[in-house]
């Protein structure tokens, strides 16, 4: 039991499980050491923390960068290294769903946003961050000519084995997978799964199960397969 005045609304593990770092309803973020159960640091307690509630948080695989996305249309980058302060920013334009850290990468992440088709690719390696749109070539030819509506992209993960696919839900339960490379995406899987939002889309650790939570209340577990070469699913 951790003890805290704050309303906690999302927690998340460090790679190592070694901290915890909690999201509040007030934007507050609040780091737990797991062996004394005590918390070390808040994230923005000395400037420039989230003023809504947190929508998600994520670890980089380094443990030392924690990402954090909010009610507030910001996804903030902070360097535990440096007390908890913050190290880059980037503002959307409405709030963010979500933001996951591309594996094997310190600085780049993929984020969804409140009632955007595309979910979006962030890289904070510079001072100014960079942003790319999440849409295939093929997505733009076809989009007007076979009518299909996907939705709104609510949800992503990356792949654990395969760091270049990115995979999304929509909230007319699509998902889609996609190839990621300097230039530009390559869309190399698309199904429909259900007729409700994606809620989560969780990917095992070794890369063959994938689990994905959506709003009709069915958890579904599928196993994936990718072939070396990516011709088939």
């Amino acid at each position: 039991t951790f003890e805290s005045p704050l309303h906690a609304v999302c927690v998340q593990f460090s790679p190592r499980g070694d901290y915890l770092a909690m999201g509040c309803s007030n934007g507050a973020v609040v780091v737990y050491d797991m062996d004394t159960s005590k918390p070390i640091c808040m994230l923005g307690n000395k400037g420039g923390g989230h003023v809504r509630a947190i929508q998600s948080i994520a670890w980089s695989y380094c443990g030392r960068y924690v990402l954090t996305t909010s009610r507030d249309w910001y996804i903030k980058l902070w360097d535990l290294a440096q007390g908890g302060h913050i190290y880059r920013q980037y503002r959307f334009d409405s709030p963010v769903w979500n933001a996951k850290f591309i594996p094997n990468t310190k600085f780049q992440c993929v984020a969804t946003v409140f009632e955007e088709k595309r979910a979006f690719l962030l890289d904070f390696e510079s001072d100014i961050p960079s942003l790319r749109v999440l849409i295939a070539k093929t997505e733009m030819e076809s989009e007007d000519a076979d009518g299909v509506d996907h939705g709104y992209t609510l949800v992503s993960c990356c792949h654990q084995k395969f760091t270049d696919i990115l995979i999304t839900g929509t909230s007319k339960g699509w998902i889609n997978m996609y190839r990621a490379s300097q230039q530009n995406f390559e869309l190399i899987y698309s199904t429909k799964i259900a007729n409700s939002n994606v809620k989560h889309i969780i990917i095992s650790q070794s890369g063959d199960k994938l689990a994905i939570n959506s709003s009709d209340r069915t958890i579904r577990q599928y196993t994936l397969s990718i072939a070396e070469d990516y011709t088939n699913i």
